[in-house]
Protein backbone atom coordinates (compact mmCIF):
# COMPACT_ATOMS: atom_id res chain seq x y z
CA UNK A 1 0.00 0.00 0.00
CA UNK A 2 1.23 3.59 -0.63
CA UNK A 3 0.84 3.91 3.09
CA UNK A 4 3.64 1.63 3.64
CA UNK A 5 5.89 3.38 1.64
CA UNK A 6 5.21 7.38 1.64
CA UNK A 7 4.15 9.37 4.45
CA UNK A 8 2.75 12.47 4.06
CA UNK A 9 1.89 16.16 5.50
CA UNK A 10 0.07 18.95 4.90
CA UNK A 11 1.90 22.41 4.17
CA UNK A 12 -0.83 25.56 3.39
CA UNK A 13 0.24 28.79 3.21
CA UNK A 14 -2.21 32.00 3.82
CA UNK A 15 -2.95 35.69 4.67
CA UNK A 16 -6.06 34.05 6.43
CA UNK A 17 -8.57 36.99 5.24
CA UNK A 18 -10.80 34.18 3.38
CA UNK A 19 -11.72 32.25 6.71
CA UNK A 20 -14.58 30.54 5.67
CA UNK A 21 -12.79 28.96 1.97
CA UNK A 22 -9.82 28.10 4.23
CA UNK A 23 -12.21 26.38 6.36
CA UNK A 24 -13.76 24.42 3.77
CA UNK A 25 -10.22 23.50 2.54
CA UNK A 26 -9.31 22.13 5.69
CA UNK A 27 -12.37 19.90 6.30
CA UNK A 28 -11.56 18.63 3.09
CA UNK A 29 -8.05 17.35 4.34
CA UNK A 30 -9.22 16.09 7.26
CA UNK A 31 -11.89 13.56 5.20
CA UNK A 32 -8.52 12.27 3.34
CA UNK A 33 -8.67 8.81 3.13
CA UNK A 34 -4.69 8.81 4.07
CA UNK A 35 -4.78 10.93 6.60
CA UNK A 36 -1.43 13.36 6.56
CA UNK A 37 0.61 12.92 9.66
CA UNK A 38 0.82 17.02 10.71
CA UNK A 39 -1.44 19.67 8.98
CA UNK A 40 0.87 23.07 9.51
CA UNK A 41 -0.47 26.48 8.38
CA UNK A 42 1.91 29.16 7.81
CA UNK A 43 0.42 32.51 7.63
CA UNK A 44 1.89 35.74 7.26
CA UNK A 45 3.16 38.00 10.37
CA UNK A 46 0.70 40.48 11.41
CA UNK A 47 -2.07 38.51 10.19
CA UNK A 48 -4.65 36.79 12.80
CA UNK A 49 -5.26 33.29 12.76
CA UNK A 50 -8.96 32.21 12.20
CA UNK A 51 -10.71 31.35 15.02
CA UNK A 52 -12.12 28.01 14.03
CA UNK A 53 -10.14 24.81 14.77
CA UNK A 54 -10.86 22.00 11.98
CA UNK A 55 -8.97 19.08 13.55
CA UNK A 56 -5.11 18.72 13.96
CA UNK A 57 -4.03 21.82 12.12
CA UNK A 58 -1.10 23.94 13.32
CA UNK A 59 -0.42 27.93 12.75
CA UNK A 60 3.30 29.13 12.30
CA UNK A 61 3.89 32.81 11.35
CA UNK A 62 6.25 33.43 9.17
CA UNK A 63 7.49 36.32 6.78
CA UNK A 64 4.73 37.34 4.32
CA UNK A 65 4.96 37.04 0.84
CA UNK A 66 4.28 33.89 -1.79
CA UNK A 67 7.58 33.08 -2.18
CA UNK A 68 8.68 33.61 1.62
CA UNK A 69 5.46 31.10 2.84
CA UNK A 70 6.36 28.60 0.65
CA UNK A 71 10.23 28.29 0.13
CA UNK A 72 10.36 27.49 4.11
CA UNK A 73 13.16 25.08 6.13
CA UNK A 74 9.63 23.13 7.16
CA UNK A 75 11.13 21.88 10.28
CA UNK A 76 8.22 21.06 11.42
CA UNK A 77 8.16 18.00 9.17
CA UNK A 78 9.54 14.71 9.44
CA UNK A 79 7.43 12.93 6.31
CA UNK A 80 8.63 11.86 3.53
CA UNK A 81 6.54 13.97 1.05
CA UNK A 82 4.68 17.29 1.67
CA UNK A 83 1.31 18.42 -0.19
CA UNK A 84 1.58 22.38 -0.68
CA UNK A 85 -1.65 23.72 -1.10
CA UNK A 86 -2.76 27.44 -1.15
CA UNK A 87 -5.80 28.30 0.95
CA UNK A 88 -7.92 28.00 -1.56
CA UNK A 89 -8.45 24.72 -2.58
CA UNK A 90 -10.86 21.80 -1.77
CA UNK A 91 -9.62 18.25 -1.88
CA UNK A 92 -11.56 14.96 -2.83
CA UNK A 93 -11.54 12.22 -0.43
CA UNK A 94 -8.80 10.43 -2.35
CA UNK A 95 -7.20 13.42 -3.73
CA UNK A 96 -3.56 12.89 -1.90
CA UNK A 97 -4.10 9.08 -1.77
CA UNK A 98 -4.38 9.23 -5.72
CA UNK A 99 -1.42 11.96 -5.68
CA UNK A 100 0.81 10.04 -3.52
CA UNK A 101 0.25 6.45 -5.60
CA UNK A 102 1.30 8.49 -8.82
CA UNK A 103 4.24 9.68 -7.20
CA UNK A 104 5.39 5.81 -6.62
CA UNK A 105 4.07 4.37 -9.57
CA UNK A 106 5.35 6.22 -11.81
CA UNK A 107 8.32 7.29 -9.82
CA UNK A 108 8.51 10.90 -9.74
CA UNK A 109 9.81 13.46 -7.15
CA UNK A 110 7.02 15.74 -7.81
CA UNK A 111 2.75 15.53 -8.54
CA UNK A 112 0.92 18.48 -9.01
CA UNK A 113 -2.76 18.58 -9.53
CA UNK A 114 -4.64 19.91 -12.55
CA UNK A 115 -6.47 22.35 -10.54
CA UNK A 116 -6.94 25.14 -13.25
CA UNK A 117 -8.15 23.03 -16.39
CA UNK A 118 -6.41 24.66 -19.15
CA UNK A 119 -8.14 22.06 -21.62
CA UNK A 120 -11.55 22.98 -20.52
CA UNK A 121 -11.72 26.29 -20.90
CA UNK A 122 -14.18 28.39 -23.46
CA UNK A 123 -13.03 28.90 -27.09
CA UNK A 124 -13.24 32.50 -26.32
CA UNK A 125 -10.95 31.97 -22.57
CA UNK A 126 -8.04 29.68 -25.55
CA UNK A 127 -8.43 32.71 -27.89
CA UNK A 128 -7.54 34.86 -24.81
CA UNK A 129 -4.81 33.39 -23.39
CA UNK A 130 -3.27 33.10 -27.21
CA UNK A 131 -3.40 36.47 -27.84
CA UNK A 132 -2.49 38.04 -24.25
CA UNK A 133 0.13 35.48 -23.26
CA UNK A 134 0.73 33.28 -26.13
CA UNK A 135 -0.57 30.46 -24.13
CA UNK A 136 -1.68 27.45 -26.66
CA UNK A 137 -2.85 24.14 -26.70
CA UNK A 138 -1.04 20.81 -27.85
CA UNK A 139 -2.31 17.79 -29.14
CA UNK A 140 -1.71 14.43 -26.62
CA UNK A 141 2.08 13.87 -26.67
CA UNK A 142 2.19 12.74 -22.98
CA UNK A 143 3.07 15.92 -21.91
CA UNK A 144 1.07 17.97 -19.57
CA UNK A 145 2.81 21.50 -20.05
CA UNK A 146 5.51 22.46 -21.98
CA UNK A 147 7.72 25.94 -20.99
CA UNK A 148 8.56 27.51 -23.77
CA UNK A 149 11.43 30.02 -24.95
CA UNK A 150 9.43 32.96 -24.96
CA UNK A 151 8.18 32.71 -21.00
CA UNK A 152 4.85 31.60 -21.98
CA UNK A 153 3.37 27.28 -21.66
CA UNK A 154 2.03 25.38 -24.28
CA UNK A 155 -0.57 22.74 -22.66
CA UNK A 156 -1.95 19.36 -23.54
CA UNK A 157 -5.05 20.02 -25.03
CA UNK A 158 -6.77 16.74 -24.60
CA UNK A 159 -5.00 14.35 -22.23
CA UNK A 160 -6.43 10.47 -22.71
CA UNK A 161 -4.09 9.13 -20.04
CA UNK A 162 -5.15 10.36 -16.11
CA UNK A 163 -1.11 11.54 -15.43
CA UNK A 164 1.59 12.91 -17.97
CA UNK A 165 5.13 14.29 -17.42
CA UNK A 166 5.38 18.36 -17.01
CA UNK A 167 8.28 20.69 -17.08
CA UNK A 168 5.76 22.80 -15.42
CA UNK A 169 3.26 23.24 -13.43
CA UNK A 170 0.05 25.71 -11.51
CA UNK A 171 0.95 26.30 -7.70
CA UNK A 172 -2.24 25.94 -5.89
CA UNK A 173 -1.77 21.98 -5.06
CA UNK A 174 1.33 19.74 -5.71
CA UNK A 175 3.26 17.30 -3.67
CA UNK A 176 7.26 17.25 -3.45
CA UNK A 177 9.02 14.73 -1.80
CA UNK A 178 11.13 16.72 1.29
CA UNK A 179 14.76 15.74 0.56
CA UNK A 180 13.90 16.91 -3.11
CA UNK A 181 12.69 19.98 -2.18
CA UNK A 182 15.50 21.01 -0.07
CA UNK A 183 17.71 20.05 -2.62
CA UNK A 184 16.21 22.54 -4.98
CA UNK A 185 16.85 25.81 -2.79
CA UNK A 186 13.69 27.15 -3.54
CA UNK A 187 14.44 29.68 -1.06
CA UNK A 188 17.16 31.27 -4.25
CA UNK A 189 13.70 32.61 -5.63
CA UNK A 190 12.74 34.87 -2.37
CA UNK A 191 14.18 37.71 -4.85
CA UNK A 192 10.36 36.96 -6.65
CA UNK A 193 8.78 38.81 -3.36
CA UNK A 194 10.17 42.11 -3.94
CA UNK A 195 8.03 42.77 -7.44
CA UNK A 196 5.26 43.14 -4.35
CA UNK A 197 3.23 40.09 -6.32
CA UNK A 198 5.51 37.59 -7.41
CA UNK A 199 4.22 37.05 -11.32
CA UNK A 200 4.95 33.41 -12.20
CA UNK A 201 6.37 32.24 -9.09
CA UNK A 202 4.69 28.80 -10.00
CA UNK A 203 6.51 28.62 -13.07
CA UNK A 204 9.87 29.60 -11.92
CA UNK A 205 9.82 26.90 -8.72
CA UNK A 206 8.15 24.19 -10.80
CA UNK A 207 10.58 24.44 -13.95
CA UNK A 208 13.57 24.77 -11.39
CA UNK A 209 12.74 21.31 -10.67
CA UNK A 210 12.24 20.04 -14.52
CA UNK A 211 15.37 22.17 -15.27
CA UNK A 212 17.89 20.60 -12.61
CA UNK A 213 16.70 16.92 -13.77
CA UNK A 214 13.97 16.03 -11.26
CA UNK A 215 10.58 14.28 -12.30
CA UNK A 216 7.78 15.96 -12.39
CA UNK A 217 3.82 15.05 -13.37
CA UNK A 218 0.47 16.36 -13.64
CA UNK A 219 -2.62 14.02 -11.79
CA UNK A 220 -5.99 14.93 -14.38
CA UNK A 221 -8.18 13.24 -11.62
CA UNK A 222 -6.87 14.40 -8.47
CA UNK A 223 -10.28 15.55 -7.56
CA UNK A 224 -8.77 19.16 -6.49
CA UNK A 225 -10.58 22.03 -6.98
CA UNK A 226 -9.99 25.40 -7.17
CA UNK A 227 -12.01 27.94 -5.20
CA UNK A 228 -10.71 30.91 -6.36
CA UNK A 229 -10.43 32.96 -3.21
CA UNK A 230 -7.80 35.67 -4.87
CA UNK A 231 -6.64 36.45 -1.55
CA UNK A 232 -3.03 37.01 -2.51
CA UNK A 233 -3.61 38.17 -5.98
CA UNK A 234 -6.94 40.69 -4.80
CA UNK A 235 -4.49 44.00 -4.02
CA UNK A 236 -2.82 43.11 -8.05
CA UNK A 237 -5.58 42.89 -10.05
CA UNK A 238 -7.33 46.03 -8.12
CA UNK A 239 -4.01 48.36 -8.62
CA UNK A 240 -3.59 50.32 -11.31
CA UNK A 241 0.29 49.62 -11.81
CA UNK A 242 -0.59 45.63 -12.45
CA UNK A 243 0.81 46.28 -16.09
CA UNK A 244 4.08 47.28 -14.74
CA UNK A 245 4.10 44.73 -12.41
CA UNK A 246 2.69 41.57 -15.22
CA UNK A 247 5.57 43.40 -17.52
CA UNK A 248 8.34 43.40 -14.63
CA UNK A 249 7.50 40.04 -14.02
CA UNK A 250 7.75 38.42 -17.33
CA UNK A 251 10.92 40.25 -18.24
CA UNK A 252 12.66 39.07 -15.03
CA UNK A 253 11.11 35.10 -15.01
CA UNK A 254 12.06 34.81 -18.84
CA UNK A 255 15.82 36.24 -17.46
CA UNK A 256 16.44 33.84 -15.01
CA UNK A 257 14.23 30.15 -16.59
CA UNK A 258 14.34 30.91 -20.24
CA UNK A 259 17.97 32.75 -21.48
CA UNK A 260 20.21 32.01 -18.91
CA UNK A 261 19.76 28.39 -18.95
CA UNK A 262 18.67 27.10 -22.33
CA UNK A 263 21.42 26.89 -25.45
CA UNK A 264 20.53 29.05 -28.51
CA UNK A 265 20.12 32.63 -26.23
CA UNK A 266 19.79 34.00 -29.54
CA UNK A 267 16.76 31.83 -30.17
CA UNK A 268 15.24 32.56 -26.98
CA UNK A 269 15.64 36.38 -27.48
CA UNK A 270 14.48 36.17 -30.86
CA UNK A 271 10.73 34.43 -29.78
CA UNK A 272 10.54 36.77 -26.47
CA UNK A 273 11.53 39.80 -28.29
CA UNK A 274 8.64 38.85 -30.91
CA UNK A 275 6.36 38.17 -28.02
CA UNK A 276 7.23 41.30 -26.41
CA UNK A 277 6.21 43.63 -29.72
CA UNK A 278 2.57 41.19 -30.01
CA UNK A 279 2.16 42.59 -26.21
CA UNK A 280 2.78 45.74 -26.90
CA UNK A 281 0.76 46.53 -29.38
CA UNK A 282 -2.02 44.62 -27.24
CA UNK A 283 -1.19 47.39 -24.65
CA UNK A 284 -1.68 50.37 -26.46
CA UNK A 285 -5.00 48.84 -28.47
CA UNK A 286 -5.98 48.18 -24.59
CA UNK A 287 -4.53 51.82 -23.43
CA UNK A 288 -6.34 53.88 -26.55
CA UNK A 289 -10.16 51.61 -25.67
CA UNK A 290 -9.58 52.49 -22.19
CA UNK A 291 -8.10 56.08 -22.86
CA UNK A 292 -5.80 55.53 -20.46
CA UNK A 293 -2.04 55.46 -22.40
CA UNK A 294 -0.33 55.25 -18.97
CA UNK A 295 -1.26 50.85 -19.58
CA UNK A 296 1.43 50.37 -22.33
CA UNK A 297 3.47 53.08 -20.30
CA UNK A 298 3.96 50.55 -17.49
CA UNK A 299 4.27 47.88 -19.62
CA UNK A 300 6.97 49.17 -21.22
CA UNK A 301 8.80 50.72 -17.87
CA UNK A 302 8.11 47.24 -16.69
CA UNK A 303 10.53 45.46 -18.87
CA UNK A 304 13.00 48.98 -18.84
CA UNK A 305 13.41 47.98 -15.09
CA UNK A 306 13.13 44.65 -14.81
CA UNK A 307 16.23 44.72 -17.72
CA UNK A 308 18.07 47.12 -14.86
CA UNK A 309 17.16 44.50 -12.54
CA UNK A 310 18.62 41.49 -14.02
CA UNK A 311 21.97 43.26 -14.85
CA UNK A 312 22.27 44.70 -11.04
CA UNK A 313 24.30 43.39 -8.56
CA UNK A 314 21.47 42.81 -6.32
CA UNK A 315 20.60 39.94 -9.16
CA UNK A 316 24.20 38.82 -9.20
CA UNK A 317 24.39 37.97 -6.11
CA UNK A 318 21.72 35.53 -6.73
CA UNK A 319 22.97 31.93 -6.73
CA UNK A 320 22.39 30.08 -10.33
CA UNK A 321 19.15 28.68 -11.32
CA UNK A 322 21.02 25.71 -12.44
CA UNK A 323 22.37 23.83 -9.46
CA UNK A 324 25.34 22.04 -10.92
CA UNK A 325 26.74 25.59 -11.85
CA UNK A 326 27.03 26.46 -8.43
CA UNK A 327 30.39 27.02 -7.23
CA UNK A 328 31.56 25.05 -4.36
Amino acid sequence: MVRDRLTYSVSIRTLGKNPEVLKRELESVLQQSLQPDKVVIYIAEGFERPSFQVGKEEYVWVKKGMVAQRALEYREIDSDVILMLDDDVELAPDSAEKMLRAMDEHGMDCVAADTFKNQDMTTMQKMMAWVTNWVYPRRDDGWAFKQKRDGSFSYNGSPHQAFCLTETFAGPCWMIKKGVFQEAHLADELWMDRMGFPYGEDAVQSYKLFANGYKSGVLYDSGVKNLDAKTSSAVYHHDDKKFYTRSFGIMATWWRMIYTVRDKRWLSALLFGMKVWWQLNVHILLGLAKLNMKIPYNYLKGLKDAWDFVHSEAYQSIPSYILSRRKR
